[in-house]
């Protein structure tokens, strides 16, 4: 078991989705590098988009749907799902939160799952304040869909933002379709939000053509 300390600091998650119906699926595989997983699903066509700047702060009830993603298996004990847009984040001023007072997930409470139309892939990104070795630490975070987990890896930021966040991406692609995907964590307190959830489909491949019938070599010869 992984263990880490009580942090101030918090985490952003962006969650990207990627569906296939064609035989151009990318192949199962976890992705740390945003690039190299854009690149594995770059065929792909939007499905949905969520970025939560359309969505009016506050708390949601579970199975609320947003652009065709549903939320679900969250743990409501210690506050609601929300809306929230305190805090630097990807797109826009809004992300998904908690409503405790902080405004943010807690890793130590805060799993949940995600549900969309049938997908073979999905991407986040992880952006967070926690001090990497100390209050963060590689794979507490995971997300996991059809049969892939991709693990976090604090060792490779893609990004900073504005108030010095570090960014990170995870994504997984999976040759076996879903309709969920779950987001996990450490037992212990870290916080995070997420942000700009993305459903993409690969593209249909349509089969070859029948070839041509071969000429009736008796038929050519009475017509000849």
């Amino acid at each position: 078991m992984l263990m880490l300390g009580k942090s101030s600091g918090f985490i952003t998650a962006t969650v990207l989705c990627a569906a296939s119906i064609g035989s151009a699926i990318a192949s199962p595989m976890a992705y740390t590098d945003y690039t190299a997983f854009m690149t594995a699903t770059g065929s792909y066509t939007s499905v949905a988009t969520l970025n939560f700047d359309a969505l009016s702060v506050g708390a949601f009830a579970l199975g609320s749907a947003f652009n065709g993603v549903t939320f679900t298996g969250h743990d409501d004990t210690a506050g609601q799902l929300a809306v929230a847009t305190d805090y630097a984040t990807t797109s826009g001023v809004n992300y998904l939160g908690v409503d405790n007072g902080s405004d943010m997930l807690n890793g130590g409470t805060d799993n949940f799952s995600l549900s969309f139309a049938t997908s073979n892939a999905i991407g986040l990104f992880i952006i967070t304040n926690e001090t990497p070795g100390e209050t963060l630490f590689n794979g507490d975070i995971q997300l996991f869909a059809g049969g892939v987990t991709a693990m976090l890896d604090t060792d490779t930021p893609y990004k900073y933002l504005r108030d010095d966040s570090a960014v990170f991406f995870l994504g997984l692609t999976s040759d076996t379709a879903f309709t969920s995907a779950a987001l996990t964590n450490a037992t212990v307190d870290f916080f995070y939000n997420i942000d700009d959830i993305t459903l993409t489909a690969a593209p249909v491949v349509p089969p070859p053509p029948n070839p041509a019938p071969a000429p009736n070599p008796i038929l050519a010869g009475v017509l000849g």
